[in-house]
């Protein structure tokens, strides 16, 4: 996956869900989507009440309060005192930032697959989070050929890909990649249009895997980037540049 040889470790560290993990310079959690009634979760604050009631989707409502508390929590274990009084936004490219603090040294971020979230904090490196429920996924070989192109990589997709049909190697690039990105806060957008994506050399990449309480396996990755590498990587968007996004499930019509 050209430069994406900075995974640590030839096998994915395992995460349990709930436990707070320490990846590197970063602070990770996983935590499974929060059940829902009709009364607003006491833990948001009043500005994210106001967001959730502008989310029609449940499963978004879900991810909504599920990795704003979860978030918090890990900023709170970094920090050694409570974060409840943290507000989580988005910037203009989707990254979340915090806001509240005396500190601005604090890098965050927040993915979600199936029925985990996944946040992570670091107050050193710039961090990035991805996960991906382990399942099969349509048209994939599309996806990889455009976002991750490389003859090898190809190869070695096609060779990880079970008697399920599950591409558990790309899912795994996958996430390599996406939480590169996330880190470097430029997204899909920031990349050359012509979609050849590859990780920073600057970057730390440490896989991971976990289950969710139904036995379902997810995979993904933290990626950690230099700071001083940030600034010149969000000035390359262009207009042209399309997004690349996961394809649905292979069971999806």
């Amino acid at each position: 996956m050209g430069e994406l040889n900075h995974v640590t470790g030839d096998e994915p560290r395992v995460i349990c869900v709930e436990q707070l993990a320490t990846v590197g310079n970063s602070v990770v959690l996983m935590v499974p989507l929060r059940v829902l009634d009709d009364s607003v979760p006491s833990e948001l604050l009043a500005e994210e009440q106001q967001s959730l009631e502008t989310i029609g989707s449940i499963t978004r409502r879900r991810q909504f309060v599920t990795g704003r508390i979860a978030l918090r929590r890990v900023v709170g274990q970094l920090l050694g005192y409570s974060a409840s009084g943290v507000s989580v936004r988005a910037d203009e490219r989707g990254k979340p930032c915090l806001h509240g603090l005396a500190r601005s040294d604090i890098n965050v971020a927040i993915a979600h697959s199936g029925q985990i979230v996944a946040v992570a904090a670091s107050l050193v490196s710039a961090v990035g989070v991805d996960v991906e429920r382990v399942r099969p996924v349509r048209d994939w070989r599309r996806v990889a050929a455009r976002a991750l192109a490389n003859a090898v990589c190809l190869a070695s997709f096609e060779a990880g890909e079970n008697n399920d049909g599950v591409p558990l190697e790309f899912l795994r690039s996958w996430c390599d990649l996406e939480s590169v990105l996330k880190a470097r806060g430029t997204g899909f957008g920031g990349e050359s249009p012509a979609g050849t994506v590859v990780a920073p050399s600057d970057a730390t990449l440490t896989r991971f895997a976990c289950r969710d309480a139904s036995g379902e396996c997810y995979v993904g990755s933290v990626a950690e980037v230099r700071r001083d590498s940030i600034t010149s990587a969000v000035s390359v968007a262009t207009a042209e540049s399309t997004p690349v996004t996961m394809p649905a499930t292979a069971s999806t019509p």
